[in-house]
């Protein structure tokens, strides 16, 4: 089955049993030393964790900016959005685990004056490259698409997705 893609492979012998081994330098060797017995049984209980993943197919929960501040619930979903009706001067993150990656839309509002995201850092832990947070496109209806990675607890990297959309 695998001569055409592996030139090294060697059919095993008819009617083996046992394993195959990787002494770690490439070679295969057949061992019947770990063959299975004629019937193993089990025993115990088996734990998995419980893996959820209807949050994180992308819905966008739109987070609610109130008096220059909003939170994003990271358990709710890895996209959110903010329309700007204030400059931000606060944003608080619930629910981050790490490894955990999750995406930020900042629109700006249809009418009247333009906003920022002023709060430095914009949340605790946040770092971006070189240093400095990007500007907020200044452009009534227009928005911004912003990516985070949770690299360790409560350390954030940011990095620009998309600007001026």
């Amino acid at each position: 089955m695998f001569q055409g893609i592996c030139p090294n492979y060697k059919a095993l012998p008819p009617n083996a049993s046992g394993v195959l081994l990787n002494n770690g330098a490439g070679v295969l060797t057949w061992s019947a030393a770990y063959a299975p017995l004629a019937s193993p049984t089990f025993t115990g209980t088996v734990t998995a964790p419980v893996l959820s993943v209807a949050s994180h197919y992308g819905v966008i929960t739109a987070d609610t900016e109130s008096s220059g501040a909003f939170t994003m619930n990271l358990a709710t979903s890895d996209w959110h959005s903010v329309t700007l009706n204030a400059n931000v001067t606060g944003i608080t993150l619930s629910n981050a685990t790490v490894g955990q990656q999750f995406a930020l839309i900042v629109y700006q509002n249809s009418s009247g004056s333009t906003y920022n995201i002023t709060a430095s850092p914009w949340f605790t832990g946040l770092v971006w490259a070189g240093g400095t947070a990007p500007t907020i496109t200044a452009t009534l209806s227009k928005r911004d698409v912003f990516g985070f990675k949770c690299i360790s607890s409560g350390v954030y990297l940011g990095f620009v997705m998309g600007q001026n959309y």
